[in-house]
């Protein structure tokens, strides 16, 4: 995907005035970087962006951000934001990944869970330890783990 086409604006930690800083919930998601994955959840309204986002200002983690849409549910765009996702902290990542999304017949398209690795060969092959926000996933979650992309 032509990187012109992507919603930059997805890709970045959102600003949020007047973010009340709440430092538990703060050290509650730094503890979850200890894991391979943690799992934000709350019903709507219930602040999960807002901490992301105040743990992301004040921690020393690079964080890489993602807001996924319903137009994400389309494997091409969403493997483009996931990697550009990463790309934004760490220039030069996933020009492989780039090249295998202008071949529609590559084994991503037929094993897209081969995706779900991307933050984890990040930091293996970087050393670095990054957190990795995709926010509203529950937008196009179903499709990825029924792997039902259009």
């Amino acid at each position: 995907m032509n990187e012109s086409l992507l919603a930059r604006p997805k890709l970045l930690i959102p600003n949020l005035p007047h973010l009340l800083h709440r430092p538990q919930v703060c050290r509650t998601i730094e503890r979850g970087l200890e894991r391979k994955l943690t799992l934000v959840s709350a019903p709507a309204g219930y602040g999960k962006t807002s901490a992301l986002v105040d743990f992301a200002r004040r921690n020393q983690t690079s964080v890489c951000w993602y807001t996924a849409d319903a137009r994400d549910r389309d494997l091409g765009p969403f493997v483009s934001h996931l990697v550009e996702a990463i790309n934004v902290r760490f220039p030069g990542f996933g020009k492989r990944a780039r090249e295998a999304l202008t071949f529609p017949d590559g084994a991503l398209f037929h094993d897209p869970s081969s995706i779900l690795q991307v933050p984890h060969q990040v930091r293996h092959k970087e050393r670095i330890a990054f957190g990795f926000v995709m926010d509203e996933r529950r937008k196009i979650c179903r499709e990825i783990m029924a792997g039902k992309f259009q």
